[in-house]
Order: C-alpha cells, then sequence, then structure tokens
C-alpha cells in the first residue's frame, strides 16, 4: 500500500524536474514518433488550385543518455557545481588576501632596504670621520705648561709639582695620560733606582732612591755587588777575553760598573755603552770586531736597533735578561764557565 502511494507522488517530481531542465520523457517522444508515422504523405497541389502552406517540421530534442533522465543523478550534478562554485570563491578570497599580504611584505622589505642603505651611509661617514681623526698626530700639553697657565712662575712651577705629589701624588699619577711613552720611560729609568739599604748599593746623585727589601734591589739583588764583579772578572780571565763590550744599563748602573772595574788589578778592558745612542754603522762594526764579547743588557734602557746593530756585526753576542747588577755579572760569569 505504500509503495503504490509513493510511486505517483515520485513520478511527479521527475516529470516536473525534467520539465524544468526541459528535457522530454521518452514515453512522449515515442508518441509523437507513432503519430507522425500514421499520417498519410503529403500529395502533390493540384493545378489550377492554390497550395496551402507546408506545416513546418516537428523538432526531435537531442537524445540524453540514460543517466541524466534520473533525477538522481541531476540533483548531484547541481550539488557538485555548487560545491564547485563555492570552492572557487573561496580559493579567489585566499588568493586576494595573500595578494594584500605580498604587497604588505613588499612595503616592509622596501622600508628595512631603505633603513639599511641609511645605517650603512651613517657607519661610512663614521668611518671617514674616525679615520680623519686617527690620522691627525696626538698632540697634548705638559704638566708645566699647565701650571703657567694656573698663574705659577718659574720658580713656583717646581715648588708646586713637588707640593703637589707629597699632599695629592696618588691622585695626580692616575690622572696623567702619558703621550710621548718611550721619552718617559727612558726619564723613569734612569732617574729612579730602587736599592736596598746595604753601603755598596748607594745610589749617585742626580738619581731618585727608593729604599726596597734586598731581594728587590736592582743592583745587588740581595747579594755582595763585589763578589759578583770579581766572579764576573775570574770567569773573563779564564775565558781569556781582553775586551768585553757591555750596551744597555741605565748611567747609575754604569756609574756602578765603572767605580768596581779596576783596570790595573782586571786584565780585560771593560767599554760601557749606552743602550739608547745610536752609533754609525762603521763604528759599530769597528767595536764588534774588536770585542771578545759583546753583553746585550736586554731588560735595562735597550734600544732593539742598537742591539740589532751589534748583533749584525758578527759580534759573539751574549744577551742577559736579568735586570739586576748582581745578577747580570753572575748570569756572564755562569755562561762563560758553561
Amino acid at each position: 500500500m505504500g509503495r503504490d502511494s509513493g510511486q505517483p507522488k515520485g513520478k511527479a517530481l521527475l516529470d516536473a524536474l525534467m520539465a524544468e531542465e526541459g528535457v522530454t520523457p521518452l514515453r512522449a517522444r515515442r508518441s509523437a514518433e507513432r503519430r507522425r508515422s500514421a499520417q498519410p504523405p503529403p500529395t502533390a497541389p493540384r493545378p489550377g488550385k492554390p497550395t496551402r502552406a507546408a506545416s513546418p517540421p516537428v523538432v526531435s530534442p537531442p537524445k540524453l543518455s540514460h543517466s541524466a533522465t534520473t533525477g538522481e543523478e541531476l540533483i548531484a550534478s547541481r550539488a557538485h557545481a555548487a560545491a564547485l562554485e563555492e570552492r572557487v570563491e573561496a580559493l579567489t578570497a585566499q588568493l586576494a588576501d595573500t595578494a594584500i599580504r605580498l604587497a604588505a611584505s613588499g612595503a616592509k622589505l622596501t622600508a628595512s632596504d631603505a633603513a639599511r642603505d641609511e645605517l650603512d651611509a651613517e657607519r661610512r661617514s663614521l668611518h671617514r670621520r674616525l679615520s680623519g681623526e686617527l690620522s691627525q698626530p696626538v698632540t697634548g700639553t705638559s704638566l708645566a705648561a699647565l701650571l703657567r697657565g694656573r698663574g705659577l712662575r718659574e720658580g713656583e712651577v717646581e715648588e708646586a709639582l713637588l707640593g703637589l705629589l707629597a699632599e695629592r701624588g696618588a691622585a695626580l699619577a692616575e690622572i696623567l695620560t702619558i703621550a710621548a711613552v718611550p721619552p718617559v720611560q727612558r726619564l723613569l729609568a734612569e732617574a729612579i733606582v730602587l736599592r736596598c739599604a746595604a753601603g755598596d748599593c748607594a745610589a749617585p746623585a742626580g738619581v731618585v732612591s727608593l729604599i726596597v727589601a734586598p731581594e728587590r734591589c736592582e743592583v745587588c739583588g740581595g747579594s755582595d755587588v763585589g763578589r759578583a764583579f770579581a766572579t764576573f772578572a775570574d770567569a773573563c780571565h779564564a775565558g781569556g777575553l781582553s775586551r768585553v763590550v757591555l750596551v744597555g744599563g741605565s748611567p747609575s748602573y754604569r756609574k756602578q760598573l765603572q767605580a768596581l772595574y779596576e783596570p790595573p788589578r782586571h786584565d780585560f778592558s771593560l767599554e760601557l755603552i749606552s743602550g739608547t745612542s745610536r752609533k754609525s754603522e762603521r763604528r759599530v762594526r769597528g767595536a764588534a770586531r774588536n770585542a771578545d764579547l759583546v753583553i746585550i743588557w736586554a731588560s735595562t734602557l735597550l734600544d732593539h736597533a742598537t742591539s740589532n746593530a751589534y748583533e749584525a756585526a758578527g759580534a759573539r753576542t751574549l744577551t742577559v735578561p736579568h735586570r739586576g747588577i748582581a745578577r747580570m755579572l753572575r748570569f756572564v760569569a755562569e755562561s762563560l764557565k758553561g
């Protein structure tokens, strides 16, 4: 009963869909074909009588496949087409959003390139300015000039400096910056001596003498300088040295050695040469050629150009790494004995 009642409704629905799409049912096509085949063929009109206009031929609708005649497949096709349209709309919206984001990224990239170019230009400008500043000679003002600018006269400059050193010496030493380092180093090496309280280690006049522990003494190093010089002299005698040249050492050190050297007592010649004085190449070659030993006192005031000149002259050289007089003398003696 339910099957029979539902059949007319489905047929009516199918007919309505086919009519909406312009599809002629198969049974209607067949009925039309049967009617056309039952009609007699048209006869030629008799002469003298007017002819009637022929009726237009009936155009048959295009044949459809059997699958297009079913309502389920038609509904599915329309649903699929609608889904495709929605998909196309979604892809179109996505492409528009991607284009917007690409345009924003391009704008950011352009801004980044502009900022990078600006930073590069600033860096080049700073580099040129720094190079120009570094190429300028470094100039400074002496402490004496600053004191005179304070209103002091010549006799008052030394007095004020001594007072500053006594009252504010530590602060002054911290804030002073030395531009010409080598000359100041040379002055400090020549004008300051660290010595112990032994009588043999007395400093000459014009030199600032600081009393330190014997092991820090730059003269004897905590030992007897006289005994060290005697050991040195004995080693020179045993080695058959007749002429020894010592290059380097501060003026006070050379004075100490000159006081210890006694020509009648010692049977070798000792020549003391400043390590900062420049001599001609001919004089250097002559001194090196006549010397049995050239001692390079490396830890004292010594210009490398001076020491290199004596080493290049082909003389027998000995480099001493110690600063104190006694340690230097004992190092040379041990090297000669070895």
